[in-house]
């Protein structure tokens, strides 16, 4: 049992955590619209619909944009002599993988080592990677703020051409 902890001991990568926090404040004209929706049998969930966005694969996206495709390349090492024998150590081999594989490898690695949670009761969320890098784990905390808030303000913006567009057409008729 001793030889199997000792597996398990040089096996084991130190999993290392980054964390950022994200005030997000309701709009004030969101009241209105609640009542609107209320009133039409329909639920308007802003916090949650807040953390699917931080979630999501266009906000995942821009983070990778924001860091760079390189930082989630696993560095090539030459493993230890202890590591040869053992199964499960064989690096990840990149240098096949296309530049758009490499980019979706990079995305589903910031979608799959975050975790969002909010603070009851307010809009404060806690946003934190996991990740054998401590150096990606902290780019990545600090990139998402950023790229949440940037997809923010664009989908508003595009919501408005949208809304534009629709009452610039209806005009004429």
């Amino acid at each position: 049992s001793s030889m199997c902890a000792l597996y398990f001991a040089i096996k084991a990568k130190p999993v290392y955590q980054s964390s950022s926090s994200l005030m997000i404040e309701r709009p004030n004209r969101m009241a209105s619209l609640e009542q609107i929706y209320g009133m039409m049998g329909m639920v308007w969930e802003f916090y949650p619909n807040q953390i699917h966005l931080l979630k999501s694969k266009p906000v995942a996206k821009r983070v990778v944009e924001r860091i760079g495709v390189s930082k989630f390349i696993p560095k090539i090492r030459e493993l230890k002599w202890y590591e040869k024998l053992l199964p499960g150590f064989a690096q990840v081999d990149v240098s096949s993988k296309s530049d758009e594989q490499l980019f979706a490898m990079a995305i589903q690695n910031v979608q799959s080592t975050m975790s969002v949670t909010q603070a009851k009761g307010s809009g404060v969320f806690y946003i934190s990677f996991d990740d054998y890098d401590p150096y990606l784990a902290t780019l990545k905390a600090n990139a998402l703020a950023e790229s949440y808030i940037e997809e923010v303000i664009e989908s508003g913006i595009n919501a408005k051409q949208r809304t534009g567009e629709s009452i610039s057409k209806q005009l004429p008729e």
